[in-house]
């Protein structure tokens, strides 16, 4: 039994991305970037920080706050879509921004930690 076996109820939910260690390597700094240069919409206010993750890594976190959002507002935690391999797209930055805009409440946005450095379970 390997390691950290897959229950046989999600084994039918295996999909075949392309996680090899050379596209993930070639992917990360361009999705990082189109991330980076992904405006945030009006509106919206950010705040940048880092929490302490499995064995104490950090995490870089953004909140997204919609303005006239009061302190005590509701928040919604977003993880972004990638299968743990790939990180954060522009597009899940303007799924976060427009969910903060919609609901007026904040949304967290974590940018956890990604295969092939760091596996399961960190």
């Amino acid at each position: 039994m390997a390691k950290y076996a897959v229950h046989p109820d999600f084994r039918m939910c295996k999909i075949n991305a392309p996680f090899n260690k050379s596209f993930l390597s070639l992917a990360y700094p361009v999705m990082k970037f189109a991330l980076k240069i992904t405006k945030t919409p009006d509106g919206i206010a950010t705040k940048h920080f880092t929490v302490s993750g499995f064995q104490n890594l950090e995490i870089p976190v953004d909140i997204f706050i919609p303005q006239n959002c009061s302190d005590n507002a509701p928040c919604l935690l977003y993880f972004h879509g990638g299968g743990f391999g790939f990180n954060a797209s522009p597009y899940h930055k303007e799924i976060a921004c427009r969910y903060a805009l919609d609901s007026k409440c904040q949304v967290v946005f974590p940018y956890y930690h990604l295969l092939p450095h760091y596996p399961f379970p960190a």
